[in-house]
This record gives C-alpha cells, sequence and structure tokens, in this order.
C-alpha cells in the first residue's frame, strides 16, 4: 500500500503503538505498517525532538520553525523531506441537536495524531511552494511569515469519518488547535485579531481600533501567507480496537491519556463500556431549555 499524503488516527492509538510508551501491541503495529507508516521513522515536531530542538518553538496555532539564513532553509528542507511529519492536533468538535430549540448542546475534544508525508506528490508541490516563497523572501532581506495549515484537511476528514452534516434540527462545528506549521524569520501573525462573533458583540470598539492598527503595521513590516494543506487523507478507524476487541476476547481495554502524553490502559469486563469517547477523547453535555 502507498504512503498517503495525510495519515490521521487517535493519539491515543500513537501512544500505544509507540516502542518508547512500553504498551506497543505487535498487531496495532502491523496495521499502522499496512497504512505506510513507520512509527519509529517519523520526525515528531516537538521542541524535545534532538533534530529540531534548535529552530522548532511551540505556539498557541501550532509549531514555528525558525529559519535566518538561506543554510537554515537548507537544512530545514532536508528535515521536511527527509521523514513523515508527526503532529499533535486537538479538535473540538460541538453539537447542537436542535438549533432552534437549542435543548441539548453536545461537545467533544480530543487529540490526533496527523502524519503529514513530504514526499507525496502533491504535498511535496504545496510544500516546495512554500519553502521556495522562504527562499525568495531570505534572499531580499525580508521579514516573512508562512503559515502551512492542517486544520481544514483534519476537520473535514472527521466531519466525513463520522458522516456528520449540518441539517435542519441539528447543527455541527469543529475547530483545530495546534494544527498549523508556522515558517518564519520574524513573529507569527497575531491571529487574536481575527474577526470573530465574539469581537462585535463584547469588544466591538476595541477591535475597530486595535485591529486595524496592528493589520498596517503587520503589512508593513512583514509578509505574510497562508497554505492550506490539500492532499487525499486515510485514516485508521477503530485499529487498536479492533485489535483489543476482537470476539475471541473477553476483556476490553480503554486507554486513557493526558495532555502531559502520559497513557494509562486499564481493563474493561464489559465490551460495550467501551466508546470512541472514553477511548480517545472527553464530552460533557449541556441542557437547555
Amino acid at each position: 500500500m502507498s504512503v498517503a499524503g495525510v495519515t490521521v488516527f487517535p493519539w491515543a492509538e500513537y501512544m500505544v503503538t509507540n516502542r518508547n510508551s512500553g504498551t506497543s501491541t505487535g498487531q496495532s503495529q502491523k496495521i499502522l505498517s499496512s497504512a505506510g507508516i513507520d512509527m519509529d521513522n517519523v520526525l515528531h515536531l516537538s521542541p524535545e525532538t534532538e533534530e529540531l530542538k534548535h529552530i522548532l518553538d511551540s505556539h498557541q496555532t501550532g509549531y514555528i520553525l525558525r529559519v535566518h539564513t538561506i543554510e537554515d532553509l537548507n537544512d530545514l528542507t532536508v528535515l521536511l523531506f527527509g521523514k513523515p511529519l508527526l503532529m499533535r492536533i486537538n479538535l473540538v468538535h460541538t453539537e447542537v441537536s436542535s438549533k432552534y430549540s437549542a435543548d441539548k448542546i453536545s461537545i467533544w475534544e480530543g487529540d490526533f495524531a496527523c502524519v503529514l508525508n513530504a514526499s507525496h506528490r502533491q504535498v511535496r508541490s504545496q510544500m516546495e511552494w512554500a519553502l521556495k516563497q522562504a527562499e525568495n523572501h531570505l534572499d531580499k532581506g525580508d521579514k516573512f511569515s508562512i503559515e502551512i495549515e492542517l486544520g481544514d484537511v483534519v476537520e473535514g476528514w472527521y466531519l466525513q469519518s463520522l458522516d456528520l452534516f449540518s441539517g435542519c434540527d441539528d447543527f455541527h462545528s469543529t475547530k483545530t488547535r495546534n494544527s498549523r506549521l508556522i515558517l518564519t524569520n520574524h513573529t507569527p501573525f497575531n491571529h487574536c485579531f481575527d474577526c470573530r462573533p465574539k469581537w462585535w458583540l463584547c469588544l466591538g470598539p476595541c477591535w475597530l481600533v486595535t485591529a486595524p492598527v496592528y493589520y498596517v503595521y503587520r503589512r508593513l513590516t512583514c509578509s505574510d501567507l497562508k497554505l492550506k494543506i490539500k492532499a487525499p487523507v486515510t485514516s485508521l478507524p477503530g485499529a487498536r480496537r479492533k485489535s483489543m476487541n476482537s470476539e475471541s476476547s473477553q476483556n476490553c481495554i480503554v486507554v486513557n491519556y493526558k495532555k502531559e502524553g502520559t497513557v494509562s490502559c486499564r481493563l474493561a469486563p464489559n465490551r460495550s463500556q467501551t466508546s470512541e469517547l472514553s477511548t480517545y477523547g472527553s464530552m460533557m453535555e449541556q441542557s437547555g431549555v
């Protein structure tokens, strides 16, 4: 099977199959390998990664890769195209069961592992464009910030895989965090000034005063470019659950993970006690009148 451009699966699945967690299962590793993913040969976008710790910073919207010279850019190019890139993306799904009466609101939140294969033909052409833009700005001595966005890809995959579509009596919305890869020799664009409903409802006058000033300042001091990755997405739906919850098994394993990266497993004597929510994330419900 050929390697996909983007592969998305629950972060708990990565924690279980990662050898360093000490809980790797041969079956899960085999399922990932069948999708063309070798989890021992990915470049984890984390400041703790040895190859990236000198240029990578965590940011509230994603990951910052800092380049100041052509040599830095050449080194980064080798890294980006040398291995698939692993990103930890947080997704929040809000569902209103009745849009008009708002009698029930469900909010689901969970983390997903997103593997971006920069050697894939479609992804490579987009990444090469971004790197070329960075090279042009470095040659001119200009400040730049290039945002490579994977949020749309993950959100589209999530809604399609769960067959969720907004109708007359329900409403679905998704939002991703940590889904941007920011290539810059300056500072990232501050998205807190993006035009959002909360600004108009609560801070309208403040936004009208501060946002235009920031936009003008940013336009004069830095070139901001955006690239939304478009590529075919594959996933591993229920890979761990299929391997753990076989018909011959009397017990099921529920995986719980925390944002710090730790993972724990427990046995559930009843298979019905497991669910996508308890396994892959958390959910809260709010009922209204």
